[in-house]
């Protein structure tokens, strides 16, 4: 049974089909409606002056009756203190249990793809490590039962002192669950030790145990984390990264936000963090990045830590004060024994007494020596890399022409354990990418390992030596020149296109517009707050007019049919403005929150042109209708608003609606009232759904890889550049035929513009702001660019992303965390790296 305090209200969800089906209905109602009003709209422009106030009268009534059954609603609904679309409750215990089965389909899938038990798991073993690393035994027992309700297992199968917690294979989660009192683990490791593939298995195995009340073992990689940053905050992120499900905002019973459902596991201790690669942090952050541990996961809260055991121990035994994982226990991975890397071998040859396994007897007789082979080979990674070259696969026809395992015992060509490491990695991707296999590839040995060293010191010299290889982050290296370069020039070719069919004006108010929705759109993303959006729309508007009046400030000396050449000297300084590198973070949102950021910003930014213009208008004529429409339509937007579930801003994007709707009629009062109350419901029903292009299903059951958060990025980039440039498009060619076009100096009236006119300058100038407005919304374009250019260079191949997808799927060379790929092993990666 659910209890009460555990649960959460007013999550948006859902699963039922009779809530998508009433959605659905509404939705296409809105849809209906909006077109109605939008036809109704059309036909008053049509009407003769004579005519005028009777037909408003009758479209006034028939928009009034529309509008009454959206506002009764309403009104119960606020009487009852309840939101239009109340959501169901949802339990942390359910969300919980919907993010584990997403993490064991995820390591599944990962486990098969990195062959971990192919052809069965190998013997990894472990032993308590020194008393000097790890917090007395006693200490850990007393600190355990002084837990207010008690320890977490039962003190009946703690060992009696350390020495109990050896073991091997699949003994590690009932070691950890049941032997460290106070289920707090450090493991020790040397490279290639097996640590990650034991963070798998225990995951793997505390997820088959895991009953209804425990907490969702989760890994991360530390590599990532900057100290500086509080832990939990970046726990945060890389839940909401990896797992879209856990960005569904979590409200009070009063309607307040009270965060997101990945802080609200966090907090309650229903995550069970794994962190690996504490050593892949720099070194000097070694201490800090300990006592931020101890300070955001106290010893009550559960938590394995994996990495090397240099690195712990000089944290532990360094110069400075001492300094441990609190309450942990530590083990130490111990080498493979020499009989179960033997077994393995044979076994991944064909089996004991079969040709295949013949070939490695020279091999074997050197595991569990001190000479080269028998040191590189005591360890997974050793082993791995020498069945991958050694062994050909069923299927290859690389029987024949395979290297003999025997080359490995030559010690005049592999002296020490350095140069046979060297060795098997320089061998590892040519025979992953071996054209006579089951699924040849569609790069040769020779590209792949190109690629590969490229990409390996693009993380050392870009990412600071960081595993997490992100597609977002390579438009690093293009150089920014470059980058300034492409982008000034397709926005500057679009830009001359909308200069030819209009002219400087209308360049001068593209300009405006497009700068302050970027800004706006760039000010979403940046720091996720509308507030935040206003205000960089507002820098945008300035510096969309400042670049206009310094461009044509130069080409006075043309006609007055030089605003072609305005507009691509526009288009091209605010295309290097906009691609320029920056510090802003370019990661890609996954899926719909994405598209909501982008279209919120960007309607923001339309927002902000909206106030600006109103307010050059109202300073310098005398139009009551535009404050009454105004009026009116900041009403109608809060109506609206209330109705369809958006609680703020109605009344604003009402105004701002309202009073554009408003201002063709000037001062006449009841044109300019029903102007407002019609713009002012079409906005917001813009602006709300641009909102409501978030995620309302919480599916923590489901993850995000880098090729699905790929896609969503191209998407989100073609339907906010499609959605925003639609409607500025719509804007310019609507004006371009109205007295409001006159007083921006457009140069059309209703007489003069023809309908071909006003559509193909809609076409133009959305076609311009498109780019602009895509790029500051997503990473895709920025991508585009990088490819092309390293492309270009011969450091990648072309189909980048399928590059990448192949190298995880079927060569195993790229393993798959979240969002970002990494190399098999970080030793791999800095192997690479250092290549010539």
């Amino acid at each position: 049974m659910t209890r009460l305090a555990e649960r959460v209200p007013c999550v948006p969800c859902l699963f039922h089909n009779d809530q998508m089906r009433v959605r659905g209905l509404k939705r296409l109602g809105a849809v209906v409606y909006v077109v109605l009003v939008a036809g109704l709209l059309v036909y008053f422009q049509k009407a003769e002056p004579d005519r005028a106030d009777q037909r408003a009268s009758v479209i006034g009534a028939l928009i009034a009756l529309l509008g009454v059954p959206p506002a009764v609603h309403t009104l119960w609904q606020m009487w009852r203190g309840e939101r239009a679309a109340e959501a169901v409750g949802f339990p942390l215990e359910e969300a919980a249990g919907q993010l584990a089965v997403a993490v064991r389909n995820q390591w599944e899938a990962e486990a098969t793809l990195r062959r971990v038990d192919d052809p069965y798991p190998l013997p990894v073993a472990w032993r308590a490590a020194e008393q000097e690393l790890a917090v007395p035994w006693t200490e850990l027992e007393d600190m355990a039962r002084a837990w207010p309700g008690g320890p977490p297992g039962e003190p009946a199968h703690w060992p009696p002192d350390s020495s109990g917690l050896g073991g091997q294979d699949g003994a590690i989660g009932e070691v950890f669950s049941d032997r460290v009192p106070t289920r707090r683990l450090v493991v020790l490791g040397e490279p290639g030790a097996g640590k990650s593939v034991l963070l798998v298995r225990l995951l793997q195995d505390l997820l088959a145990r895991r009953t209804e009340d425990e907490p969702v073992p989760v890994l991360f990689s530390l590599a990532s984390w900057d100290p500086h940053e509080p832990l939990k905050r970046w726990l945060a992120e890389q839940l909401r990264g990896h797992y879209a499900g856990l960005r569904a905002t979590v409200t009070d019973p009063a309607g307040g936000t009270a965060g997101d459902l990945a802080g609200a596991l966090l907090e309650s201790g229903r995550i069970l963090p794994l962190l690996d690669g504490f050593d892949e942090l720099p070194e000097h952050l070694h201490l800090l990045a300990l006592d931020a541990l101890n300070r955001s996961l106290p010893a009550r809260r559960p938590l394995v830590l994996a990495t090397r055991s240099a690195a712990y121990r000089a944290v532990v035994g360094g110069p400075g004060p001492t300094l441990r994982l609190n309450g942990a226990a530590v083990i130490q991975l111990l080498p493979l024994e020499p009989e179960g890397a033997s077994a393995y071998l044979r076994r991944d040859a064909g089996g004991p007494h079969t040709p295949g396994a013949a070939r490695w007897d020279a091999v074997i007789d050197q595991l569990g020596t001190d000479s080269p082979v028998g040191q590189a080979l005591s360890t997974p990674l050793g082993l791995f890399l020498a069945r991958t070259i050694y062994n050909p696969r069923p299927g290859t026809g690389r029987s024949d022409s395979a290297p003999h395992p025997d080359e490995l015992c030559d010690r005049q060509d592999f002296p020490d354990r350095a140069t046979v490491a060297r060795h098997l990695f320089q061998s590892f991707i040519p025979a992953a990418y071996a054209h006579d296999g089951p699924q040849p590839p569609r790069w040769s040995a020779a590209q792949a390992q190109r690629a590969f060293t490229f990409l390996a010191r693009f993380q050392e010299a870009h990412c600071h030596g960081s595993p997490d290889l992100a597609w977002w982050e390579l438009r690093r290296a293009v150089p920014g020149g470059v980058q300034c370069l492409v982008g000034g020039l397709v926005l500057g070719l679009a830009w001359w296109l909308a200069g030819a069919v209009g002219d400087s004006w209308t360049v001068k108010v593209l300009s405006v517009v497009s700068g302050g929705a970027a800004g706006a759109i760039i000010g979403r993303r940046a720091y996720g707050r509308s507030v935040i959006a206003f205000l960089f729309g507002l820098v945008g508007v300035f510096v969309g007019g400042l670049v206009f009046a310094l461009v044509t400030a130069g080409t006075v000396w043309f006609s007055e049919e030089s605003g072609a050449v305005d507009g691509c000297f526009v288009g091209v300084v605010l295309g290097c403005l906009m691609f320029r590198p920056t510090r802003r973070s370019t990661a890609p949102s996954a899926g719909r929150q994405q598209l909501r950021e982008g279209l919120v910003g960007g309607f923001w930014g339309l927002a902000v042109m909206a106030v600006t213009a109103a307010g050059w208008v109202l300073i310098d004529y005398d139009l009551i209708g535009v404050f009454l429409g105004g009026f009116c339509g900041g009403f109608a937007g809060e109506l609206v608003g209330r109705r369809v579930r958006w609680q703020t801003g109605g009344f604003v994007v009402g105004f701002v609606g309202g009073a554009a709707g408003a201002w063709p009629f000037g001062d006449r009062v009841l044109g300019g009232m029903l102007g407002g109350l019609v713009c002012g419901g079409l906005a917001v029903v813009a602006y709300g759904t641009g909102r409501g292009l978030r995620s309302r299903t919480p599916d923590p059951a489901s993850s995000i890889g880098a090729s699905r958060l790929f896609a969503a990025d191209r998407r989100a980039f073609l339907l906010v550049g499609l959605v925003l440039a639609s409607v500025a498009g719509a804007v310019f060619g609507i004006l371009s035929a109205t007295p409001v076009g006159d007083e921006f100096g457009l140069g059309s009236s209703a007489e003069e513009a023809g309908v071909r006119f006003r559509i193909v300058l809609g076409l133009v100038t959305g076609a311009a702001i498109a780019p602009l407005l895509g790029a500051a919304a997503a990473a895709w374009p920025h991508l585009v660019i990088a490819r092309t250019y390293l492309t270009m260079r011969r450091h990648l191949p072309r189909d980048l992303m399928t590059f990448l997808r192949d190298a995880h799927e079927h060569r195993g060379v790229l393993r798959q965390v979240g969002p970002v790929y990494q190399f098999r092993h970080m030793d791999l990666q800095r192997h690479l790296a250092r290549l010539r």
